[in-house]
């Protein structure tokens, strides 16, 4: 039991999906923390595992700057997004969720008819700083293209089996004949993707399967979705020699992850290891008594290279509790892997409509039913 006056506190949350980004839930968790202990030193990390509002978090952790840029939705659409740029480290940070995130999506969006092309567009201009590495975010994107815009944006050539070239997208992967890469030019950057999922391509717990329904997509259009991506690894197997369709996180953002690997020859790398690295976490938690953590819902998932993980792994021996929206996880279950308390801020289960309504001050209340010491 900590007997100090001043207690050391680290508030290290995730968003709580569709309700409140990690910054709010900090600022909020901040607040009412410092007016019920205002002697207790608190310290804010609001934290991302590589999905939606990274890019966000990662230029708050660090020196990047933030760049406007007009580029392309999911659509076809001009969109104005972002991206970040960090001097210091010449590193460029580039968001999926910001370019082919569900707030894009209409009436007439389905995975099997948008495109990332506007984020390999994003890419190109974020090269004129002649960047040594891309993060690519991945995470909350409603296209289901294998990555094959991005890799058109930067060069890239598919053609079909009348030798035209095009743009493929979920619907019509299955009509690539050949890819010509002579012109994909990364101007010497390397791209590193930041995922929290170890899908692979295709099959049942592939991209489709997994994650096209949640974007708009019917069982039909999973089934067609799921071969078109089969026989996309199968063409890039012929232009790069290898097969890496079943390399985790391949499936990650409609298949983007493949192409990372593939085509663009990068890497994948778990999102909430890299955002603990731009925070330095390993380095403040060493004066932290209780560190703070949270998400919209926690579930077996959390616990699977998530935020939640990810603090626990880096935690050892500090006190970490969680903040939550639902807790779908018995006592028993979560205290085994390091949580010592979980508080629900819906307790009452309320839909998602009211919860809108209701989350932050649900939040703060929530907070007052907080025990310390541990």
């Amino acid at each position: 039991m900590n007997t100090k006056k001043d207690i050391h506190v680290l508030i290290a949350p995730d968003s709580f999906k569709e309700t409140m980004s990690s910054i709010e839930v900090s600022n909020i968790i901040y607040d009412e923390l410092h007016q019920l202990h205002p002697n207790w030193l608190i310290k804010k990390m609001p934290i991302a595992d590589g999905g939606e509002g990274s890019l966000d978090i990662i230029v708050a952790a660090t020196n990047a700057k933030k760049i406007d840029v007009m580029t392309y939705g999911p659509n076809n659409e001009k969109i104005k997004s972002s991206y970040a740029y960090l001097e210091e480290e010449n590193k460029v940070i580039v968001e999926v969720a910001n370019h082919v995130g569900f707030n894009y999506k209409n009436i007439n969006s389905t995975p099997a008819n948008t495109s990332t092309y506007g984020i390999g567009y994003t890419i190109k201009e974020a090269l004129k700083h002649h960047p040594k590495e891309v993060y690519i975010c991945l995470g909350g994107s409603i296209t289901n293209d294998g990555g094959c815009g991005i890799a058109c944006a930067l060069g890239a050539k598919f053609y079909n089996n009348r030798d035209e070239e095009f743009i493929p997208v979920g619907n019509n992967l299955q009509e690539i004949k050949r890819i010509d890469t002579s012109l994909l030019n990364l101007n010497g950057a390397k791209i590193i993707g930041l995922c929290d999922v170890t899908n692979p391509l295709y099959g049942k717990n592939g991209a489709s399967y997994v994650f096209a329904k949640q974007k708009g997509a019917n069982e039909k259009m999973i089934e067609k979705l799921d071969k078109g991506l089969i026989h996309l690894s199968n063409v890039v197997k012929e232009c790069i020699n290898n097969d890496l369709s079943n390399t985790n996180g391949t499936g990650a953002a409609g298949g983007i992850g493949f192409m990372i690997v593939s085509l663009l020859q990068g890497r994948l790398q778990k999102g909430i290891e890299t955002i603990l690295e731009f925070n330095h976490y390993d380095e403040i938690i060493k004066d932290i008594d209780l560190v703070i953590t949270g998400e919209g819902k926690l579930d077996h998932q959390s616990f699977q290279g998530k935020v939640i993980d990810g603090i626990l792994q880096h935690n050892h021996h500090v006190a970490t509790i969680a903040i939550v929206g639902k807790n779908m996880c018995d006592e028993t279950f979560y205290k085994s892997k390091g949580l010592l308390e979980v508080y629900e801020t819906n307790e009452t289960n309320q839909p998602m409509e009211i919860v809108k309504e209701t989350c932050q001050e649900d939040l703060r209340k929530t907070i007052h039913k907080i025990k310390y010491p541990y």
